[in-house]
């Protein structure tokens, strides 16, 4: 199992959740909305490495289109979950994007 799976487990990600507040996660988000709608075409986001989705769902609440991508299933089912809870859809993945590509299908 490559080191990455082993590290960002369910303990990580309850670390994470105090360092990332609901307020830093916003201005994030904020800041990825007006960088996208400046400079992107469309309201396309692939979202590589998504974690829990915390950036994920809030781009989703501003109307883009999004697919997330991660190689922890216990993050993805986060990812879910929060997406269920704003109601927003967001298309998830598993993969390992430092593995093999033939993950893409």
């Amino acid at each position: 199992m490559p080191w990455y799976e082993q590290y960002f487990t369910a303990d990580y990600w309850a670390y994470a959740d105090a360092e990332y507040t609901a307020e830093r996660t916003e201005a994030e988000v904020r800041y990825l909305a007006d960088v996208l709608a400046r400079h992107a075409p469309g309201k396309r986001v692939l979202d590589l490495g998504c974690g829990t989705g915390r950036h994920a769902v809030g781009l989703a609440r501003r109307g883009f289109d999004l697919t997330g991508v991660d190689v922890s299933q216990y993050a993805l089912a986060r990812a879910q979950a929060a997406a269920d809870a704003a109601g927003v859809r967001l298309r998830l993945h598993r993969a390992d994007l430092l593995g093999s590509a033939e993950w893409a299908e």
